[in-house]
């Protein structure tokens, strides 16, 4: 039930963890044995503090408080005293805090961030606001913090208040644990329901965020041996091949998307091989037998890899080239077990027959890929691309389309 911390955690930072958990007790009794608690550490605090010091926090507070919980001041109530004092022990001096204790007081707060008393929500809001603000850089727990985060959302999927609660939250990690942020969420996101989509929106708070998740997000797709990579693995790079699927939707993701085409047009093409050769784990295959059943025209986890090319095109308005793929059967070609090196073919002879805008950035990337790339798979999709090209209209036109290569 209580936050398990350890003998060096401060013992105001201990005893606000332990109360706020107890906040929330059905017991009325032990509610409201726990709020007077709180609000004797909150004079405790203060009593520890340099008058300077104090009068400026009570300044900011009274900033932040509405005129009608100024006129309220002279007689508080109790759910109010718990907001206003834990706020305070929150943004208390450094040593109340340890990074290693930072998680047991983040997640039972969250914890009560599930519940539906209002009172209790308002307080959670405030000290998860007050410690990620001033502390998000000591989170150590990352994926348990995101985790709890994304199972709140699936608590209240309804309220608009709780979302941008635990979304700002969210904001507070994002400029310290990107990364780490980003692999937590892959491990809900396969599918991509409406609460982890909700989290790969937030991400997403300005093109150059955007453009770091999608490149971490490549870096997790790439599984260089399909045959001997483990089902942890495995399902990592089926769940950011998803998720880069679905950034096609989220508007923020666009500029991000459009500026790293090349850059993704032969990983992701790759991707097309490499998910038809490995075995699904259990557990994804019956969530997607699920899926299906519910849904017969859903995607299937291996089948975004194509659209994900289509998409590419699409973003590009690279229409002329779609449309003679589509004509040519190549998106079932390329989709097909056993076809890949025709369907790559077929998407190379359609881009230099159609002159596309994408011919100097995805050849020069193909080159790079040949220069210095160890992944295999990775230089026969380059090579295949390449020499399908250069027979279309020769080697030296070839270089001459792309004078950088």
């Amino acid at each position: 039930m209580f936050p398990q911390l350890s003998s060096d955690f401060g013992r105001l930072g201990h005893s606000a963890a332990i109360l706020l958990a107890l906040a929330k007790d059905p017991a009325e009794t032990i509610c409201t044995s726990a709020v007077q608690a709180v609000s004797c550490l909150y004079k405790i605090l203060f009593s520890q503090k340099e008058p300077t010091k104090s009068k400026q926090k009570r300044l900011r507070w009274a900033v932040r408080r509405s005129p009608r919980q100024s006129k309220e001041k002279a007689c508080p109530s109790a759910p109010s005293l718990v907001q206003e004092s834990i706020w305070h022990m929150a943004k208390g001096p450094e040593d109340q805090l340890f990074s290693t204790q930072l998680t047991s007081l983040l997640l039972a707060v969250l914890d009560n961030l599930r519940g539906s008393n209002t009172e209790t929500l308002r307080a959670s809001e405030e000290v998860l606001h007050a410690v990620l603000q001033n502390h998000a850089r000591k989170v150590e727990q990352v994926k348990e913090v995101v985790a709890a985060i994304y199972t709140c959302l699936q608590a209240h999927p309804a309220s608009f208040w709780v979302r941008k609660v635990l979304l700002k939250a969210l904001g507070y990690l994002l400029p310290f644990h990107l990364e780490e942020v980003v692999c937590s969420c892959l491990s809900f996101s396969i599918p991509v329901n409406r609460q982890a989509r909700q989290l790969w929106t937030a991400m997403a708070s300005g093109p150059q965020v955007a453009m770091q998740v999608l490149q971490i997000l490549l870096k997790s797709l790439q599984v260089k041996d399909p045959q001997e990579s483990n089902e942890d693995i495995l399902a990592v790079s089926l769940a950011a091949m998803n998720v880069i699927y679905e950034c096609f939707g989220i508007p923020d993701y666009r500029p991000a998307l459009m500026e790293m085409q090349a850059q993704l047009f032969i990983p992701m093409l790759s991707q097309v091989c490499c998910v038809r050769r490995l075995a699904l784990p259990k557990d994804l295959q019956a969530r997607q037998e699920d899926i299906m059943k519910q849904d017969p025209k859903a995607l299937t986890f291996r089948s975004t890899s194509v659209e994900i090319i289509k998409g590419l095109f699409s973003l590009g308005k690279d229409w002329a080239v779609y449309a003679r793929i589509e004509f040519q059967a190549g998106w079932t070609v390329l989709d097909t077990p056993g076809k890949f090196l025709q369907g790559t073919r077929l998407l190379a002879r359609a881009m230099m027959e159609c002159d596309s805008p994408q011919i100097r950035g995805v050849f020069s990337e193909a080159v790079s890929i040949l220069n210095n790339e160890e992944d295999e798979m990775k230089k026969v999709t380059a090579l295949a691309l390449m020499v399908e090209a250069s027979a279309v209209v020769g080697m030296d036109s070839l270089l001459d389309k792309g004078q950088d290569l």
